[in-house]
């Protein structure tokens, strides 16, 4: 498949014994335990790059990149180049789910235009690059179906209740809470390079006021059940005369 494309360094792990260079008319008869030997070892790093530069299709096209995704460890790096408008959504939730789950360290980069399902894969990245003159677009689920009109109607109902809840965490502090609500009822949002940086800079500053403010209620319940519990005095009682 063209879309992504692989990259490995390392070697396998290997013992190296070191010797004491010798003159020609020394004798060779030292053993080798009269030096001290060490161990070397070389971490395996992959760089898995996928480009996205056409309409999401449908998820079996992405079964290959999926499986390599998944098997990416924490040494490794992930990079998604970024330039479409979007397209299935059952696709996009999977790309979202190799993203949140992976233990690679994860890069969006948006060369051109992300919209749509683009914009919702760029901002599941824990790092965003932008280019100059990149643009994005948000905007709600939109698409059709047949059948009994009951069956329709809960469909219909049950796919915005699956969207609205999908932008609420993709969009948490880059769009505010009156854009999200128009974006529910049919508006477009579009963002040049210089809007994108800004709103991912204050999103960025949300998220980390509250990862700080979740980290010390932490610490604050650890220091509470670490506290020894405070000892119980008893007070003789004098027998009655």
């Amino acid at each position: 498949m063209n879309a992504s494309m692989n990259k490995k360094l390392g070697t396998i792990p290997k013992y190296i014994e070191v010797k004491r260079s010798r003159n020609s008319d020394e004798e060779s008869d030292e053993q080798p335990e009269n030096f001290l030997g060490f161990f070397e070892s070389s971490v395996t790093i992959s760089q898995v790059r996928v480009f996205l530069d056409e309409t999401v299709r449908e998820p079996k096209y992405y079964r290959q990149v999926l499986t390599r995704l998944d098997s990416l460890g924490e040494h490794d790096q992930l990079e998604f180049r970024i330039n479409t408008y979007g397209g299935n959504l059952d696709s996009t939730l999977a790309l979202v789910n190799v993203i949140q789950n992976t233990e690679a360290d994860v890069i969006g980069y948006i060369d051109g235009v992300a919209a749509s399902a683009g914009s919702i894969i760029a901002l599941s990245c824990p790092t965003v690059h932008v280019a100059p003159h990149a643009t994005m677009m948000v905007h709600s689920a939109f698409g059709g179906s047949a059948g009994i009109l009951n069956n329709l109607a809960n469909h219909s109902s049950f796919i915005d209740k699956q969207v609205r809840t999908l932008m609420k965490d993709v969009y948490s502090g880059f769009l505010t809470d009156e854009e999200l609500e128009q974006v529910y009822l049919g508006r477009e949002l579009w963002f040049n390079s210089d809007e994108i940086c800004t709103r991912l800079e204050r999103r960025f500053a949300l998220h980390k006021a509250q990862h700080e403010e979740q980290q010390q209620m932490l610490e604050q319940l650890e220091q509470a059940a670490n506290e020894p519990d405070k000892p119980v005095v008893k007070r003789k009682v004098k027998p009655k005369a």
